[in-house]
């Protein structure tokens, strides 16, 4: 019996998060700089069926995404203390379609909250030392 429960209770976890087949769900743009004056390099996501892109591994990227939900570029709440460790000069802007909403995020590492935003969707950023 508690089995039962329990595979009822995941598959009603699972339907709450779109599916990556959903049709534009996810596709993302990317324009990452190392440096304030480094070339811009873009990446691109797109989940579906066939997931395709050019950031690290895409279907890996859209099944972590997939499992981060929502949460995945979630803004630091307002009046959050946030620790003032420098991260480096890295920024990154994520815009497109993330579960059929609109998307616009600036990413940093200025201080401990952009780090750690920063490092919940690194794998969708070149590694550090890449071309």
């Amino acid at each position: 019996m508690r089995l039962g429960i329990g595979l009822i209770l995941i598959a009603a976890a699972c339907a709450a998060f779109p599916t990556a087949a959903s049709a534009g769900a996810i596709a993302l743009k990317i324009i990452f700089r190392a440096t304030p004056t480094s070339a811009p390099q873009t990446l691109t996501l797109r989940c579906g069926s066939m997931p395709t892109g050019s950031v690290p591994s895409p279907a890996a990227a859209c099944r972590r995404l997939q499992i981060l939900g929502p949460a995945a570029f979630r803004p630091t709440p307002p009046d959050t203390a946030c620790t003032e460790i420098y991260g480096g000069p890295s920024t990154a802007r994520v815009t497109g379609t993330y579960f059929g909403s609109r998307l616009w995020v600036r990413l940093g590492r200025a201080n401990g909250c952009e780090i750690g935003r920063w490092q919940r969707v690194a794998f969708l950023l070149p590694r550090p030392g890449a071309p």
